[in-house]
């Protein structure tokens, strides 16, 4: 017998299938030793959208099918922030934030699409 209590932790899956979609979560029961958090949730223009930990900005934008002539922005206490791809979305944002795609024009922060 290992002295590594993660050696010999037995873990249970547990699948469901979420409404409304075609897809399945998992999630993963043990013996109560957790790793940080792996996976956070935003919202992008309206739509759900899981983030693992790490992702930036500009991959999360690619994932939720935003132009690479949009910024995304988030509303904070001091007014309305805008995001730059190599920033680490769960450094910079709260689980559950809404983020939304602002285009972006010659000479304007904020263009009109």
């Amino acid at each position: 017998m290992s002295d590594n209590p993660r050696s010999n932790r037995q873990e249970a899956v547990v699948t469901e299938q979420r409404p409304g979609t075609d897809t399945q979560a998992t999630d993963s029961a043990d013996d109560g030793v957790h790793d940080a958090a792996q996976q956070m949730g935003v919202i992008v223009d309206g739509e759900p959208v899981d983030v693992e930990s790490g992702t930036t900005v500009g991959e999360l934008r690619d994932r939720a099918g935003v132009s690479e002539e949009s910024v995304l922005t988030y509303r904070s206490e001091d007014g309305i922030e805008a995001l730059t791809d190599d920033e680490v979305v769960s450094d910079v944002v709260e689980e559950g934030t809404a983020l939304w795609a602002q285009p972006l024009s010659d000479g304007e922060v904020f263009g009109s699409s």
